[in-house]
């Protein structure tokens, strides 16, 4: 009796510690992959944080293509070629245009500017496109080498003779293609999308920070 009672008396076995699982290793991952998110958007925070003073790239017979630059503001004014590309972004429906004498195309809205409306002086499309029949387009400019999914309709474009092939003469090594509609500084889609993965870089950092902590 006296040993059954001092059985009873006698403390459970302690179990070994439960490993705690690493706390840290969640944010850790939401922080890899938010900053590898923003890293692949730096050319578009090195645009939006750029200058809002275009650069002029000049008008027919007087082009300055050495002064082309990638993730720049830029205006140029130009002859735009009588075919017109058309695709899909996203949700948003664009079309490129190749303006002539000048390895430029012109990346704009669907239907902003239609095709064959390129009017001489006098006529109705005067106002909208000056200079017989040039118009005037500003936006973000990258070279040919930052848009490899153009290459096929670029390669079109030079053999239909509607967009001049890049040279020594034009004094640039690329086809420059010219978002319309993208500006410094403006609120937009990438605007906010930059913003958005910036506060998950921040939230998880600090997430991080707190869970060392402990």
């Amino acid at each position: 009796m006296d040993d059954v009672a001092e059985g009873r008396t006698e403390s459970a076995p302690e179990l070994p510690p439960h490993p705690r699982p690493l706390r840290w290793v969640i944010p850790a991952l939401g922080l890899l992959l938010s900053t590898a998110l923003l890293w692949q958007q730096r050319s578009d925070l090195q645009y939006l944080l750029s200058s809002a003073t275009s650069v002029d790239l000049g008008r027919p017979g007087a082009y300055h293509l050495e002064r082309a630059a990638a993730s720049r503001y830029a205006t140029i004014t130009g002859h735009p070629g009588p075919e017109v590309s058309h695709y899909r972004h996203a949700l948003f429906e664009r079309d490129l245009v190749p303006l002539l004498e000048v390895p430029v195309l012109v990346d704009l809205p669907h239907g902003e500017v239609p095709p064959r409306a390129f009017g001489p002086a006098g006529s109705r499309d005067q106002d909208r496109f000056p200079r017989e029949g040039a118009a005037s387009f500003d936006g973000r400019l990258e070279p040919d080498v930052h848009e490899p999914q153009l290459r096929e309709v670029i390669r079109y474009f030079i053999e239909k003779d509607e967009l001049a092939a890049p040279g020594v003469r034009l004094q640039t090594p690329h086809v420059w293609v010219l978002t319309v509609g993208q500006r410094p500084w403006h609120l937009g889609w990438s605007v906010l999308w930059c913003l958005g993965l910036l506060g998950l870089v921040s939230f998880n950092a600090l997430w991080l920070l707190r869970r060392l902590e402990r």
